[in-house]
C-alpha cells in the first residue's frame, strides 16, 4: 500500500539492481502521486507491469542509456509522449493491419473480493458491471487477499479491480516497412484504408525483421473514444 513510483524503484533496488536501473524512470511522469494497495505472488516484472497498468502508465526498457551496462526502465503516462517522426499509413509504408479490436477473452464483469478481518473472520464483497453483463454475458472472478482487513479497503480494491477487468482499449498488429525511430511506449500517427485507427495509436512493442527487405511488426493499442 503506497506510492507506485516508490514501489517500482524499491522492487528494482531489491531484485533487479544488477540488470536494471531507473535514473530516467519518472522524467516523463512529473510529480506522480498515484497509490495502490495490492499483494502479489508472481514474477517481479509481472508485478511492475501490473503497477504500470494500475497507474495508467506506458513504458519501455532501453539498454545502457547511462553507460552503466544495465537496462533503464522508462515510464510515462498513457499517450503522453508522441513520436512526431513516425507515421504508418496506407499507400506509404503500411503492409497490413491484423487482429484489430477489443479483446474480451480476459474480461470479468462480476468480481468477488475476499479479505480477512483482524479477528480472523472473512470479509466478502461482490461488485458487478451490469451494463457489461447485459451486453455480453456474466463472467466471474474471485480474488483473495489477506492484507485487506477492513470493509473500506475491500470495497476500494473491488472498484479498482472491476475497472481493470473491463477493456476500454482496442489493440492489434501493424506490419509495415521498417522504421528506426519507432519507440515502445510512445504514440505515433497511423491509419489504414478503412480509417479504423483514427490517427494516434500507442506502440506497445515491436519487432524488426531484416532479410533482403526490412519490415517491422508493431503491436498497437488505442483508448476508446
Amino acid at each position: 500500500n503506497g506510492n507506485i513510483v516508490t514501489a517500482v524503484k524499491s522492487l528494482i533496488d531489491t531484485y533487479l539492481s544488477s540488470v536494471m536501473g531507473y535514473s530516467n524512470f519518472n522524467t516523463n511522469l512529473g510529480s506522480e502521486t498515484t497509490t495502490a494497495t495490492a499483494s502479489y505472488d508472481t514474477s517481479i516484472l509481472s508485478i511492475i507491469s501490473d503497477l504500470f497498468k494500475r497507474a495508467g502508465w506506458d513504458g519501455s526498457i532501453e539498454f545502457d542509456t547511462n553507460d552503466n551496462d544495465v537496462y533503464d526502465l522508462l515510464g510515462h503516462k498513457y499517450g503522453n509522449v508522441h513520436s512526431t517522426d513516425v507515421t504508418i499509413s496506407h499507400s506509404q509504408n503500411l503492409i497490413s493491419l491484423s487482429n484489430w479490436g477489443y479483446d474480451n477473452n480476459e474480461e470479468r464483469n462480476t468480481l468477488r473480493i475476499l479479505g480477512t478481518e483482524d479477528g480472523g473472520s472473512a470479509i466478502l464483497y461482490t461488485v458487478k458491471n451490469q451494463a457489461h453483463i447485459n451486453k455480453y454475458w456474466r463472467k466471474d472472478n474471485k480474488i483473495s487477499d489477506s492484507t485487506l482487513t477492513t470493509y473500506g479497503e475491500i470495497t476500494s480494491r473491488a472498484e479498482l479491480e472491476i475497472g481493470k477487468s473491463i477493456s476500454s482499449t482496442r489493440s492489434g498488429t501493424l506490419n509495415a516497412i521498417g522504421d528506426p525511430n519507432i519507440v515502445a511506449g510512445n504514440t505515433f500517427n497511423a491509419d489504414n484504408p478503412l480509417s479504423l485507427l483514427g490517427g494516434k495509436v500507442v506502440c506497445k512493442q515491436y519487432q524488426h525483421t531484416i532479410t533482403d527487405t526490412w519490415t517491422m511488426s508493431v503491436d498497437i493499442s488505442k483508448e476508446a473514444t
